[in-house]
C-alpha cells in the first residue's frame, strides 16, 4: 500500500465509515455473545410489580418485559404485590428486582440498580370531585386544611406529602380503588394516582362512579423504571439496550394498543392545560 493510500485508510476510511460501524455494531455483539441465560446461568427473572397483571398498564408491563428478557434468553416472571411488599419481596430476594419505580427510587433502595431506559413518561395527578379546585405541583398543597390520598410506599408522593402538610392531613391507601372509594364518600379531598394508573384504572367501567372525577392539576412528571437486584447489575446495561432497540422499532406503541393503554401524557405536557379535565 502506498503512503498516500495509508493516510487516505488512516484519516478518511476508518475513523469516518469502518469505526462508527464498529460502534453501532457493539451493543447487538454484547448480546450476542454475551447472553445472560448463557453466561451468568440463570435462565428465569421475576419482578414484583404493584399494577395488576390483568390491567391495561399491568398488560402493557407484560408485554415489554417478555419480550425484552426474551431477547436476552431469560423467562420473565411478573409478580403483583402491593407497593411496600414489593419493595420487601426485592429486599428479601424473594423477587430479582421491581418494574415501574421513579427515577430516583434506588437512591432510597441502594440494594436496586436502575435500567436506564424507561418504559413510559407519566406523572402524578391530584383527582378531585371539586371542579372549581385547581393545582399546580407539590406546593400548592402547602398552607391548605386538603385532606390528600396515595398509596403507601409511593415514595415521591409520601415524601412531598409529609414536608407539606401536616400528618393529619393525610389519608393513606393500600390500593387505588379504596382512594376512589374515599374520595367519593367524603374521606378525602385529593387522590394522588399516577396518570397512568388512573387512565388504567377508569378503563374498568365497573369502578366508575356516578358523578364525574376532575384533574385538579399535575403535581409531578417522572420517567418509570425497571429496578434489578445488585447481584444482577451485569443485566442492566443488557436490559436498556434492548428496551431502546423495541421502542426504535415501535414495539412499545404497538403493546401500548394491545394492552388497550392510552397515553396522553408527555414529557412536556403543560400543567394548566390538565386542570378541570374530566377524567372520563
Amino acid at each position: 500500500m502506498s503512503m498516500q493510500a495509508k493516510i487516505v485508510w488512516a484519516k478518511i476510511i476508518w475513523p469516518k465509515i469502518i469505526w462508527p460501524k464498529i460502534i453501532w455494531l457493539v451493543p447487538s455483539i454484547l448480546l450476542t455473545l454475551f447472553q445472560p441465560s448463557v453466561a451468568f446461568g440463570k435462565k428465569e427473572i421475576s419482578l414484583a410489580v404493584s399494577r395488576p397483571i390483568d390491567s391495561p398498564d399491568g398488560k402493557y408491563l407484560n408485554l415489554v418485559y417478555t419480550e425484552a428478557f426474551r431477547r436476552l434468553g431469560l423467562k420473565f416472571h411478573y409478580q403483583y404485590a402491593p407497593l411496600k411488599r414489593a419493595t420487601s419481596m426485592a429486599f428479601q430476594q424473594e423477587v430479582d428486582g421491581e418494574l415501574s419505580r421513579i427515577f430516583k427510587y434506588d437512591k432510597h433502595y441502594p440494594f436496586l440498580v436502575r435500567v436506564e431506559e424507561p418504559h413510559w413518561d407519566n406523572a402524578f395527578i391530584a383527582i378531585t370531585d371539586d371542579p372549581n379546585l385547581k393545582l399546580d405541583g407539590w406546593e400548592a398543597l402547602s398552607g391548605t386544611d386538603l385532606r390528600v390520598s396515595c398509596s403507601t410506599g409511593t415514595l415521591a408522593c409520601e415524601n412531598a406529602l409529609s414536608r407539606l402538610l401536616p400528618k393529619h392531613h393525610l389519608r393513606p391507601i393500600t390500593r387505588s380503588d379504596q382512594g376512589i372509594k374515599m374520595l367519593l364518600t367524603n374521606r378525602t379531598d385529593i387522590l394522588i394516582l399516577s396518570h397512568m394508573r388512573a387512565l388504567s384504572l377508569f378503563n374498568n367501567r365497573d369502578l366508575l362512579p356516578a358523578h364525574r372525577l376532575y384533574v385538579a392539576g399535575i403535581m409531578e412528571h417522572f420517567t418509570a423504571h425497571a429496578f434489578l437486584h445488585k447481584k444482577y447489575r451485569h443485566l442492566v446495561p443488557l436490559v436498556s439496550t434492548t428496551l431502546r432497540t423495541m421502542k426504535q422499532e415501535g414495539l412499545f406503541k404497538q403493546f401500548q394498543q394491545q394492552a388497550d393503554l392510552k397515553i396522553f401524557l408527555h414529557s412536556n405536557y403543560s400543567p394548566h392545560s390538565a386542570i378541570n379535565t374530566v377524567l372520563y
